[in-house]
């Protein structure tokens, strides 16, 4: 793992993190890639350039669009109702301890999730595991119109609420995600679930792993 500078916790004001995969327990992508006949590492580089994804994922099309679109674009064999049905269950479970974590975080930072995202799963995140609850802030990218890992999403964040790019501590489990990110200037570090979460903020000197 990247040796942090544990001087930099006190300038850190901001902990920004991605759902999926960091806080978020991905599932169903077994699924996907029987239906794809695909690499999960070909299904996720594809993923994030597909038009119909990106079209989707900042609001610009909505479920039903989604599931006719995405089926023709990666030659699914089924049909988009049975896709939407799978596509629901994806994002449905958070790892264990995650709210204790972010309840714990925001009694000495700011914390904000930046996700990109989309209707379907944003309604499970927020009405049934209620999610959004545990950040003081969410820019969810359906609703912003900003997807990662471009620029744009990043500067909306900080000029938000009005936080220095220094002062933003940013995880997330794709390091394209984390690139764009560190150019900025922003603290970003790459991580998968909640052990690795807790890996980083113990080398900020944020958490104690031993607890």
């Amino acid at each position: 793992m990247e040796k942090i500078n544990v001087s930099k916790k006190d300038d850190i004001k901001l902990i920004l993190f991605d759902l999926g995969g960091v806080l978020v327990e991905p599932s169903g992508v077994q699924t996907i890639i029987e239906w794809t006949q695909k690499s999960i590492e070909e299904l996720w580089e594809l993923w994030l350039k597909s038009k119909s994804v990106r079209d989707f994922e900042s609001g610009k099309t909505d479920k039903v669009e989604f599931a006719s679109e995405v089926v023709k674009e990666f030659s699914i064999n089924v049909s988009p109702d049975t896709f939407l049905d799978a596509f629901a269950t994806w994002a449905n479970t958070l790892y264990p301890g995650t709210k204790e974590l972010l309840k714990n975080l925001s009694q000495n930072f700011e914390i904000a999730s930046l996700s990109n995202t989309n209707e379907v799963h944003w309604k499970i995140l927020t009405e049934d595991l209620k999610i959004d609850d545990c950040f003081d802030h969410n820019f969810p990218s359906h609703k912003t119109g900003l997807l990662k890992p471009d620029e744009a999403p990043f500067i909306n964040v900080s000029e938000s609420l009005g936080i220095d790019y220094k002062n933003i501590l940013f995880l997330d489990d794709n390091l394209p995600n984390i690139r764009t990110a560190q150019k900025l200037g922003i603290e970003a570090n790459v991580t998968n679930g909640l052990t690795g979460v807790y890996n980083i903020l113990s080398g900020y000197n944020i958490w104690d792993c031993k607890n």
